[in-house]
């Protein structure tokens, strides 16, 4: 018995159809770009630097002062602000996620559940036949 090696001839490449082909580039273009996304959205970023400093959140204060009087005196008024009193004005007066974590969660919100009230009888939709004899 001989054993012969097939020839180059023999061994000819299909060539794929081109609906074939371009259905394969858009799945795994599709399998990149859902990759791409899954890592970017568990990558956690640091969080932005923030400045703040006491005098920017008096200086807010000071024009908040200016603000209410020129509309109580009925003048318009403009408030401006930059990056710093805005921060530093935020900071002072919001509860931020530090405070938020020493109030007890369950305390919370028995507050916001309505106070319980004393449930009254409902009246019956059923129809009840009595019988006569």
């Amino acid at each position: 018995m001989t054993q012969t090696t097939p020839s180059a001839d023999q061994h000819q490449f299909v060539q794929a159809s081109p609906w074939k082909r371009v259905f394969r580039i858009i799945r795994w273009t599709t399998y990149t770009f859902a990759l791409v996304t899954l890592v970017l959205l568990l990558h956690k970023a640091p969080p932005p630097l923030v400045e703040t400093s006491p005098q920017a959140a008096a200086r807010v204060e000071e024009k908040f002062g200016q603000v209410e009087k020129a509309v109580a005196s009925g003048q318009p008024a403009t408030l401006r602000m930059d990056e710093t009193e805005l921060n530093s004005y935020l900071a002072s007066h919001l509860t931020l996620a530090d405070k938020a974590r020493r109030i007890r969660p369950l305390q919370e919100a028995r507050k916001m559940l309505p106070a319980a009230r004393p449930r009254r009888p409902r009246k019956s939709s059923r129809c009840v036949r009595t019988s006569e004899t």
